[in-house]
């Protein structure tokens, strides 16, 4: 499917104190295929992409809303996937459409993978562990408390003891749960550090270069972007914060102007735009660059989910959002120095909750998720570009 060209940003400019983009050259439109639709859930939102079954096709496991389940769906190397098979989550399992939910990983050591899913009403409050068997399937979930309303959860090696540790970002709690894994699929008691006011989403990565796991989160309430670094040892220091969008939904880190340093890229909800904030390699970041939905003429969007992933084969990372609002996914065409273009706009479904990628048809290009919050279901856009830098 086609849509209007896209056009990259060749400068920056301030005004006002706000940093803006200043469009220029037309690229091409990426091409996808027509999406395949597979059933995934009752108002699924959330999602991990991984082989949870060992047979080198790509499965998939969301989260549902309301249904206090979690969705296994498993791949046939094509756009659709095999029927839903449900697993109980934690009591009260309200997700909305937060984005960020799920984790996967390894958390007993078997080889065969897991995952970890928050749950945000009720009380006391938990983070679900389901462990993988390795043909597809998972054992029942195991329950571990955590602070109060928690809507999203990272799994990363917080102390350098090679096992999966756990972190959730706290809503009502305006904090983090720490909890440290023991290697057999359990987890110690939970440690809290202070973060910000309603956050939402969280992602870990090495922002200060020294080896250890920080932890990145956004705060729907406040329009900030949070950065706790980490010691080593399972603890987090003081919160920074900078100002990014309104009303935050997601975020994702990754080198966008290619320095070795990780830079960060946010999805605002009411903002409609997303926001990129450049990180200097020890622990801070720039002002936030925003980059306005409604220059494609998209006033009334939210942003809901973003990740960062080269779909045209040109060394450079473009962003992807999933459009709540909208029913539409937005690209962002990266460029060399880290500022991007113009959306190109994807029609999709009628409510996209979250977005991923992956290679689904094993062609060599990265290919594009999206849940539908409404409908139910789970739409693959295999990606047209052929990796050797040219279009198909």
């Amino acid at each position: 499917m086609r849509r209007s060209a896209s056009r990259s940003i060749a400068a920056i400019c301030m005004s006002a104190g706000v940093v803006l983009a200043i469009p220029s050259p037309v690229l091409a439109d990426l091409v996808f295929l027509e999406p395949g639709s597979s059933p995934a859930g009752n108002r699924p939102a959330g999602m991990a992409v991984a082989d949870f079954n060992h047979d080198g096709l790509l499965d998939v496991v969301a989260a549902n809303d309301q249904l206090s389940t979690a969705s296994v769906l498993l791949g046939t190397g094509t756009t659709r996937f095999a029927p839903v098979v449900s697993y109980a989550t934690a009591p009260d399992g309200r997700i909305f459409h937060h984005p960020q939910p799920l984790a996967t990983g390894d958390f007993n050591g078997d080889g065969n993978l897991d995952y970890a899913v928050t749950s945000q009403y009720g009380g006391p409050f938990y983070v679900s562990v389901a462990l993988g068997v390795g043909n597809g399937t998972f054992l029942a979930q195991t329950l571990h408390q955590v602070g109060t309303c928690p809507t999203s959860v990272v799994a990363v090696d917080t102390n350098h003891d090679g096992r999966l540790d756990l972190i959730t970002t706290n809503s009502e709690g305006s904090n983090i749960s720490v909890l440290l894994g023991n290697g057999n699929g359990t987890f110690q008691p939970r440690t809290e550090f202070e973060s910000d006011d309603s956050p939402i989403s969280n992602v870990s990565a090495d922002f200060n270069g020294d080896g250890h796991a920080d932890i990145a989160q956004v705060s729907w309430g406040v329009g900030r972007l949070t950065i706790l670094l980490g010691a080593g040892n399972g603890q987090f220091g003081a919160p920074t914060h900078y100002t990014v969008g309104a009303n935050p939904r997601s975020l994702v880190a990754a080198d966008f102007n290619h320095d070795g340093i990780a830079d960060i890229a946010v999805a605002n909800g009411e903002g409609a735009s997303i926001s990129v904030v450049k990180g200097y390699g020890d622990g801070s970041f720039a002002p936030a660059i925003e980059y306005p939905l409604s220059s494609a003429g998209w006033v009334d969007s939210e942003p809901n989910s973003i990740i960062a992933v080269d779909l045209d084969a040109d060394g450079n990372l473009d962003l992807a959002v999933a459009d709540f609002r909208m029913a539409a996914v937005e690209v962002f065409r990266g460029s060399a120095n880290g500022i991007f273009g113009l959306p190109q706009i994807i029609p999709l479904g009628t409510s996209p909750s979250t977005i991923a990628t992956a290679d689904f048809n094993a062609d060599g290009s990265p290919d594009l998720a999206v849940l539908d919050y409404e409908s139910g279901s789970l739409a693959v856009l295999i990606n047209d570009v052929v990796f050797n830098g040219s279009f198909d």
